[in-house]
């Protein structure tokens, strides 16, 4: 079953073609990556699959509700079933672990403080930060941000996780370590996942399918096996990290 169908997904920012007609399903519990150069409309395209934006044409269906035809609290609704890892955890400096990773739950108040408690435990013992509750976000490294900012996406128990560029701005160790964290949630927890990202070795150990974006469409889609045997040019230079040399200034 489809979690998510896009279907001839178009989007304008005045003269500028963002999505040009976008066709995809992710399938329930698959590992998906979107990748694409920068300013492709990657994040554009992660902004519709929540309805955070609204296509000019085309539909984007949730678990077979079309985005499109929702008021703001039907929305609200479909959201429950997403988390989402920011690009930069955005976490809130002045409320501590404990107060970002359930801020939501604190909000709606329909849990008891107890309870919300042992929920911000169980995430944080999943993405090993257990016992870090009290700490600050400028107490932590950039790796731990990404974790807490992972727990407080998993808090909901969602059944897609989405995650914008999850190991941006970490070095190679530690996103070793996030992208074995993605892999265990998504084997643990049997949750669909969309990951944006620029970093080839995430695409290797995380996902199952990718998707190359360019000029607004799918252009190639594949296994990351195949991704990295291609003979495309384009995908071949874009995997392995090769300029055009026609891009390049003589």
């Amino acid at each position: 079953m489809a979690w998510i169908e896009v279907q001839n997904l178009r989007k304008r920012f005045g003269a500028q073609a963002v999505l040009d007609g976008v066709n995809f399903r992710v399938e329930s519990g698959e590992a998906l990556a979107i990748i694409g150069r920068s300013g492709c409309g990657k994040s554009v395209l992660l902004k519709h699959l929540i309805g955070l934006l609204q296509p000019d044409t085309g539909s984007v269906q949730v678990d077979g509700e079309n985005l499109a035809r929702m008021n703001e609290r039907a929305l609200l609704q479909v959201r429950r079933k997403f988390g989402m890892l920011f690009q930069s955890a955005a976490l809130f400096d002045s409320l501590s672990v404990a107060e970002n990773v359930g801020f939501v739950l604190l909000r709606e108040r329909k849990l008891s403080p107890p309870e919300i408690a042992h929920r911000v435990a169980e995430v944080l013992e999943l993405v090993e930060l257990g016992g870090t509750e009290g700490q600050m976000p400028a107490e932590l490294s950039g790796g731990m941000k990404k974790r807490v900012g992972l727990a407080r996406a998993l808090i909901y128990r969602p059944q897609i996780v989405l995650y914008d560029e999850p190991t941006t701005g970490l070095d190679p160790v530690v996103s070793d370590s996030i992208d074995q964290l993605i892999a265990r949630v998504c084997a643990q927890l049997k949750v669909t996942s969309v990951v944006v990202t620029h970093d080839m070795r995430t695409v290797r150990r995380v996902t199952q399918r990718v998707l190359l974006l360019h000029q607004g469409r799918i252009y190639a889609s594949g296994t990351p096996v195949e991704f990295f045997a291609s003979a495309d040019p384009l995908v071949n230079r874009f995997v392995h990290g090769i300029a055009d040399p026609k891009e390049v200034a003589l």
